[in-house]
């Protein structure tokens, strides 16, 4: 074969040696294992994009599947007003007119300085979260994921936020001991960035770190250079980033979260249409043609009056013989009416989206009473995700407050006793109530029940501590926030001393007896006596 081999030299150039051959080798390998043969074809094709791996979980939706959803709720929320309602609706009633972030420590001091830093971090420019919350909460369900950016000053400590497209998701790592623990978010490479991982933000759980029990992300050195690294195969990748990752309907095993209107997309798209058809339809109706009867005229005669005459104006003459009769002729379509149709289709979206159909303006079988009955369901479930809402900002305060004590901005706090872990921010984080309170029919209410306790008092029914129980839970529906403990001591304390003060006070001295004020003696005469007196004798 030494011929092959000459006529092989003479083409290819002379025989590799074994290292060269061998790196060769290992080139193609690595080119073929990631080059996939199956990612040009379609979903139906089975192709690559379209079906689930090994590795991924089976609650979670396939790629293209996933980026589908997302190109469609976008699509929607933009062109869709029943989808913008639906979306709009949900972020207005679970924020209202704002959240509020109170720092609640008992120690005056300690709690002016936490409320320093949450005020700093709340209004600074780039966060603005006044306003950036409401964004946040509206495309949180609309593409059922939200992924906040983190930067920390590395001198003090200060948090800003950026957002990352939930489209740049190529995959969710989680530990791999606890798959409900999400650790990177990997990114595509896109126009302009490059594929990364970001590090997702979680509590420290190492006892030996000096930030044990506090949430953190990305270490990094004086100048803000990121210092973790990962392993990509053999290949060791600094982080992008560090990020907080949150995401809603995802059942347990589903790594990604799936938008609200992935269940009602189809039936929101067959409402448009149809407003459409029906738009063609009022169209088509409002047209018409006349029709001319022309007895005994042939096709020549027909023609020449047709040429020689055209459709009447507004406003004109016609002028004909009882052999010729004009018509104006409407188009019958047979068409439905669509109004039935289009209640079936509302009722259906809005069950899917949670809310009664009077939300979306639908309310030709409902009153005052049934809205407002209607709407009860409603409220339990925007509670549920006003709750969730709440816990995320309540994380991010959290990440902002340990932050500021790693960078010594704040005191390092005291640990929980008998435990390593530190004690918790005194920390509240409230929004509005989402239903209006009808003031006069709850006043009225705490009036009668204020009469009722001092009726059941006074019978000695029930005892003063039951008693003020239960006008708290009362008055608490008004909006008060009353504390048994703090407001029983504050009684027992005004009753003290308005007793110290009664002592306090020198005894009166008795009147003195003068003429003027000796009483009167009462003298008890017969009855003829004082019946003679009153006559005048």
């Amino acid at each position: 074969m030494s011929w092959l081999d000459r006529v092989s030299a003479a083409v290819f150039g002379p025989p590799l040696s074994a290292p060269a051959e061998a790196v060769l080798l290992e080139g193609i390998l690595d080119t073929v294992g990631n080059y996939d043969p199956d990612s040009s074809l379609t979903d139906t094709q089975m192709g690559s994009g379209g079906v689930r791996r090994l590795t991924q979980s089976p609650r979670d939706l396939s790629p293209l599947v996933q980026e589908r959803m997302l190109e469609i709720a976008y699509s929607l929320y933009d062109r869709d007003a029943v989808a913008k309602r639906v979306l709009e609706l949900t972020r207005d009633y679970i924020l209202g007119e704002g959240v509020i972030v109170e720092a609640t420590d008992k120690a005056e001091d300690a709690q002016h300085a936490v409320q320093a830093c949450v005020d700093t971090f709340w209004t600074d420019p780039v966060n603005h979260l006044d306003r950036r919350l409401h964004q946040w909460v509206l495309e949180l369900g609309l593409a059922g994921e939200l992924i906040p950016l983190v930067t920390v000053n590395p001198v003090d400590g200060s948090v800003r936020l950026g957002t990352c497209d939930p489209g740049r998701i190529e995959a969710v790592l989680t530990d791999p001991h606890n798959g409900e623990i999400v650790t990177d978010i990997v990114l595509k490479s896109v126009a302009g960035a490059e594929r990364g991982r970001l590090k997702v933000i979680r509590y420290d759980d190492d006892p030996r770190s000096p930030a044990y029990g506090r949430l953190v992300g990305v270490q990094t050195d004086r100048q803000g250079k990121i210092l973790d690294t990962y392993q990509d195969g053999d290949t060791t990748h600094e982080y992008v980033g560090q990020c907080f990752y949150w995401r809603v309907n995802a059942v347990t095993g589903a790594k990604r979260g799936r938008s609200d209107l992935l269940s009602i997309a189809d039936w929101i798209d067959a409402i448009d249409q149809m407003l459409m058809n029906e738009v063609d339809r009022s169209a088509l109706m409002k047209n018409f043609i006349w029709d001319v009867s022309m007895e005994g005229a042939n096709d020549a005669a027909i023609d020449a009056y047709l040429a020689k005459t055209g459709p009447p104006k507004p406003g004109a003459i016609r002028a004909h013989n009882e052999k010729m009769t004009w018509t104006a002729v409407a188009p019958d379509l047979k068409a439905i009416d669509a109004k039935a149709h289009l209640d079936i289709f509302y009722g259906h979206v809005a069950i899917g989206a949670g809310l009664p159909k009077t939300w979306l303006a639908v309310t030709e079988d409902s009153n005052r009473a049934t809205a407002a009955t209607l709407s009860e369901p409603a409220f339990k479930k925007l509670a549920s995700r006003q709750k969730i809402v709440l816990a995320l900002i309540a994380e991010l305060v959290t990440f902002t407050l340990d932050q500021a004590e790693l960078h010594t901005s704040l005191p390092r706090r005291a640990n929980t006793p008998g435990r390593t872990l530190p004690e918790p921010w005194a920390v509240s984080v409230n929004a509005p109530d989402m239903v209006t309170s009808d003031v006069a029919k709850l006043a009225g209410a705490l009036r009668e029940v204020g009469q009722g306790l001092f009726a059941a008092l006074e019978s000695k029914i029930i005892d003063l501590q039951v008693g003020q129980q239960v006008f708290a839970l009362i008055a608490r529906s008004l909006g008060a926030e009353i504390d048994l403990d703090e407001m029983r001591e504050r009684l027992d304390k005004a009753e003290k001393e308005q007793a110290e003060r009664d002592a306090a006070l020198p005894a009166p001295a008795p009147a003195p007896m003068t003429r003027g004020t000796l009483p009167t003696p009462t003298i008890k005469m017969p009855n003829g006596v004082a019946e003679a007196r009153r006559n005048g004798y």
